[in-house]
């Protein structure tokens, strides 16, 4: 629903669905939907123009992707921060995550599913 309501451009609707979404899915403990609704809320902040509260979602989506360790959801989020920070005009940030995006890419994959 809230991927409806951004696409039809009210933001604010989508944000409102993706906070609770985000309730549930931290009562369940589901911490893969954790961060994509972290990331979804971050989003949002960014297109209705308040970057420095897109960073702080898109910093707490970081937290929990490394957790999780998808490499493809880590990488993504690290691309999303350095949006945020060329929108800031911190150029030095957005290459900084940029090079971080580059060297998660080629770090070797660890155990599957905690196997050795």
């Amino acid at each position: 629903m809230a991927a409806v309501y951004g696409d039809l451009e009210l933001p604010e609707r989508a944000l409102q669905f993706y906070q609770k979404a985000l309730q549930i899915a931290q009562k369940l403990e589901d911490r893969s939907v954790v961060a994509r609704l972290l990331n979804n809320i971050a989003a949002v902040y960014g297109d209705l123009g308040q970057p420095e509260q897109a960073l702080e979602f898109f910093q707490q989506a970081l937290v929990v992707d490394r957790e999780v360790g998808v490499r493809s959801r880590i990488v993504k989020t690290l691309r999303n921060m350095a949006i945020v920070y060329q929108v800031l005009d911190r150029p030095a940030e957005a290459i900084a995550l940029r090079a971080r995006c580059a060297i998660a890419l080629r770090a070797p994959i660890g155990p599957m599913n905690g196997s050795t």
